[in-house]
């Protein structure tokens, strides 16, 4: 399992790539319990790790490069990735620094609401495994140009 976030200020977007011998509802169904879950044990997580998360970005993104090539790489996604917004990691420390447990909190309970959910679930499967069971407002695709079609119709 690879997993990953990303956050525009319209959308949270997180990333599972899931590999498995699993049939692909079972993994469906998992996902949608882990969901489940996480806002409930999201507290406890919280009140355990939050402030020595917080001081360990804090010091990590205030840390100068300790070579040339990590100081290329930084730079690079400044300029690339950030707009060459220079002072980003200096405003992302400051952000960091007055973040409070309820912030995080909140957001992951505004982002996680199932009512504000939507999902894209690709599955990839061999010949003589069978196509996932489809839940409501799922759409089976099977191929690339189906795929264009449909998004060009929202």
């Amino acid at each position: 399992v690879q997993a990953g976030a990303l956050s525009t200020r319209s959308a949270v977007q997180l990333a599972f790539y899931i590999q498995t011998d699993h049939a692909a509802d079972e993994v469906a169904s998992r996902s949608s319990e882990f969901l489940e879950s996480f806002l409930t044990s999201l507290d406890g997580t919280l009140d355990a790790k939050f402030e020595d998360s917080r001081a360990g970005l804090v010091e990590e993104l205030s840390r100068p490069p300790i070579s040339m090539d990590s100081r290329f790489s930084q730079l690079a996604g400044l300029l690339f990735e950030r707009n060459a917004d220079w002072s980003y990691n200096q405003s992302l420390v400051s952000a960091l620094r007055s973040l409070q447990k309820e912030d995080v909190r909140s957001f992951a309970v505004q982002a996680l609401q199932p009512e504000k959910q939507a999902r894209l679930s690709v599955y990839y499967t061999s010949a003589g495994h069978p196509s996932p069971s489809l839940v409501d407002g799922e759409v089976l695709v099977k191929s690339k140009e189906e795929f264009d079609r449909l998004r060009n119709k929202r």
